[in-house]
């Protein structure tokens, strides 16, 4: 069992992976497609199915569409909401709208409170009851009109917004990327690991298994969630290391046998479940059962990405998980919400935060007016206790 400094003396820490990483302050098109279209352009950067990508081919998609995006708002850069059911669509224009420097609403479902929260310019949008425009035109321009993409703008500014607990979710690039690659170390993710979110393409969790292989300069793997038969088809065709999966799906997983759960079983992929709060004993138990492999729970919200997760070399079923890369978990006063005084070691219970340089710009809670990011965590609203070992568990 690895240690990690910075942690109670008896925690236990995967060999190998870093405890804490920063994200730099550089662009997500930057870090994910630009570099290694530069320097690798025929590596494979997207994979659906029997189809894929190189990262010049994605490249060159992502310049078309944002050269396409300025041409139409030449004034300033728009506020865009994507509302898309396609992984494949998803990753160039998410990719390529950062690279125009619009802001971005991303949606996993219809969500009238977070359009009119959000105020979009335009809505590009195949998602029943999302009225926008289609994807498919910005995906086909036959090439870069006239005019380059602008220079790319502070990759710290809120940028990127999920619909939250309470309202929108403001992420900068940065507190984005934050997230990925925190997951990415976590997994000790290889070119060959396959990470699958079986997840519409605009939630957290998605947009975190897509920039968590690009940024390694390794290929992500797209989906359509909602068709079963083409998921199954790709697990059983790319046999990823981890599926990523929230808790209805795995609940349809274990109320019968389908497709992807039978693919799930005959890839022995490793299985995440996201979850806000206690994830059931049973539930585990019966699901591993099924699928025959390990099922691994990741606690954490748009706001902030993953706060702590089962990791494969060591887990327990009644928690949660221990602490991801890159993340505090802090222990709070139930009265105040401010960091308690004691340690975990001797309480019973108290409120959960993460302090991590992931937490969204506007769900940040800070010692003291002008307090720096790292000076800050998100509240997730929670209690539990982080015992002598690192595992957290989350009281009901």
């Amino acid at each position: 069992m690895g240690k990690a400094l910075g942690l109670l003396p008896s925690w236990y820490w995967p060999d190998g992976v870093q405890r804490y990483l920063a994200a730099p302050r550089v662009a997500i098109y930057e870090l994910t497609v630009n570099r290694w279209a530069r320097r690798y352009g025929d590596d494979t950067a997207l994979i659906r199915g029997d189809e894929s990508a190189t990262f010049s081919e994605l490249d060159a998609t992502c310049q078309s569409v944002a050269t396409a995006c300025g041409a139409r708002f030449p004034e300033s850069p728009p506020r865009v909401a994507l509302a898309l059911t396609s992984g494949v669509e998803f990753a160039p224009l998410f990719l390529g709208l950062l690279r125009a420097n619009a802001t971005l609403l991303l949606l996993d479902g219809p969500d009238e409170a977070a359009l009119a929260e959000f105020g979009a310019g335009l809505v590009i949008s195949d998602m029943a009851g999302v009225p926008g425009e289609a994807p498919g035109p910005w995906l086909e321009q036959g090439g870069s009109p006239a005019g380059r993409p602008a220079a790319m703008a502070d990759a710290a500014r809120p940028a990127i917004a999920f619909p939250g607990r309470d309202g929108l979710a403001w992420h900068s690039q940065v507190s984005l990327m934050s997230a990925a690659m925190a997951f990415a170390a976590f997994l000790s993710l290889e070119p060959k690991d396959r990470l699958v979110a079986i997840r519409p393409p605009g939630s957290w969790e998605a947009v975190i298994a897509l920039l968590a292989p690009l940024q390694a300069g390794a290929p992500a793997a797209a989906c359509e969630p909602a068709d079963d038969e083409e998921i199954a088809h790709l697990l059983r065709n790319e046999r990823p290391g981890f599926a990523w999966v929230d808790a209805g799906r795995a609940a349809a997983m274990l109320d019968r046998d389908t497709p992807v759960a039978s693919a799930l079983r005959d890839s022995r992929t490793n299985v995440f479940v996201t979850t806000h709060g206690p994830y059931p004993r049973h539930l585990r138990r019966a699901l591993r059962h099924r699928l025959r492999a390990h099922v691994l729970t990741v606690y954490g919200f748009a706001e902030c990405g993953a706060i702590a997760a089962s990791h494969p070399t060591w887990y327990l079923d009644d928690a949660a998980g221990i602490p991801m890369v890159g993340v505090d978990v802090l222990a709070l006063d139930p009265a105040t919400g401010q960091p308690s005084e004691l340690p975990w070691s001797v309480l019973s219970y108290a409120g959960i935060g993460a302090k991590t340089q992931a937490v969204a710009t506007n769900r940040r809670t800070g010692l003291a007016d002008g307090s720096t990011g790292t000076d800050q965590w998100y509240v997730t609203g929670a209690h539990g206790i982080l015992d002598a070992n690192g595992m957290l568990f989350l009281q009901p």
